[in-house]
């Protein structure tokens, strides 16, 4: 018999969260207000919406062109490092968020299957002892971004473009004033994405741990009924996963790219503020854990749910299929069936060039290392 896999241990959950039925709760109020699958213009919270992206959008653009005018000899290096950080780290952040909205009803396929499946079972002990631990582990993850986002605008809070170029005082005081609001806006369309796709995934694994013991439940007490139900839900899950899977690939290696970027840079200003004394030191510091925090977590909940999947063949082979199979044809064909998909990899992919997974996570990490040495190189001369 197996070893039953639980990554999500036991925490202490809030009581609020315990009277919880939908594990998909706080992401759907995180969508409603920065999200990219629901919109109603004649809801407050999608005009909100729209403004706030309208401003950032406005900001950015602004931040580009302002930045081709700027000589780098004329600002400290940190402080120009700083203005294509946020460039590079706002197209990052905002290219994740955009192409999950452009694939938002395939995404809002997905969600309402796994809502209804948690609706029909409210009370299956499962899905109540881990529903509100996703919810927890949401809030904890989301809480974390967004005070790396807050430490990421005052640590870059003097490195405004628009500030350094404009000649008008007070064009640069607005500058200087919505540049933090800036960088958490552009935070928080990184952060919506992630805690979408991270709550899904932690879904999936739960349902595919529940159907692995209907499956072995079915098995031991030979219902043929039953059995010919958990294959049917197995298939669908298996489609619904796949949709899942295809639809993430290009958020998946845009999310490698921003945190090969955001943990090379930071890697970099930790140094100059080291020989410079600079106390933002230690924000930096913040940011650079918190971003291989996210990076392993990606590649540790994509094989989580590739264990779950497969270990439904492992349930079935430890339930009492082989007292009686030779019995029935009915049994052999809808056991030769979920053994074949359940070895099945499901295989989450970075753009079809990577395998997501904690091994390239580690390698994208060595890869920042290389970055670094390169980019210190050239400062140095």
């Amino acid at each position: 018999m197996s070893a039953r896999t639980d990554f999500l241990q036991n925490p202490r959950t809030i009581p609020i969260l315990r009277n919880l039925r939908d594990p998909f709760a706080f992401q759907k109020l995180l969508d409603r207000c920065i999200g990219f699958i629901h919109w109603d213009t004649k809801s407050a919270f999608t005009r909100a919406k729209l403004l706030l992206l309208a401003f950032t959008g406005t900001y950015y653009t602004l931040s580009c062109l302002c930045l081709a005018r700027i000589n780098p000899a004329e600002v400290p290096l940190d402080h120009f490092f700083g203005m294509w950080f946020l460039v590079g780290g706002g197209c990052s952040c905002f290219s994740q968020w955009y192409v999950l909205a452009i694939e938002r009803r395939h995404l809002a396929k997905v969600i309402e299957f796994l809502t209804n499946l948690q609706r029909r079972g409210v009370d299956h002990p499962t899905r109540a002892r881990y529903r509100p631990r996703i919810v927890l582990y949401s809030i904890v993850h989301w809480t974390t971004n967004v005070s790396q986002t807050v430490v990421w605008s005052a640590t870059l809070i003097f490195t405004s473009s628009i500030a350094h170029a404009a000649s008008s005082w007070f064009v640069k005081v607005l500058a200087y004033v919505f540049f933090p609001v800036e960088i958490v806006l552009i935070g928080l369309t990184a952060n919506v994405s992630q805690i979408n796709t991270f709550t899904t995934l932690l879904v999936f694994a739960v349902e595919f741990e529940i159907l692995g013991e209907d499956f072995r439940r079915a098995f031991d007490e030979w219902k043929l009924d039953d059995l010919k139900s958990c294959v049917r839900r197995h298939q669908r899950l298996l489609e619904m996963v796949m949709l899942f899977r295809d639809k993430l690939k290009m958020y998946l290696l845009l999310s490698l790219q921003i945190y090969f970027f955001s943990i090379t840079f930071c890697c970099v200003m930790l140094v100059i503020q080291l020989k410079t004394g600079d106390n933002q030191m230690v924000y930096t510091m913040i940011n650079l854990t918190t971003a291989l925090f996210c990076l392993l977590l990606f590649g540790l909940l994509c094989d989580f749910l590739e264990l779950k999947v497969t270990e439904i063949s492992d349930q079935v082979f430890s339930s009492g299929w082989s007292r009686s199979i030779c019995l029935d044809r009915s049994m052999k064909k809808n056991l030769l069936m979920v053994l074949m998909r359940s070895q099945k990899r499901i295989k989450f992919t970075c753009g079809d060039i990577y395998a997501m997974s904690i091994v390239t996570c580690m390698n994208v990490i060595n890869m920042c290392y290389s970055a670094f040495t390169l980019l210190m190189n050239m400062v140095q001369d």
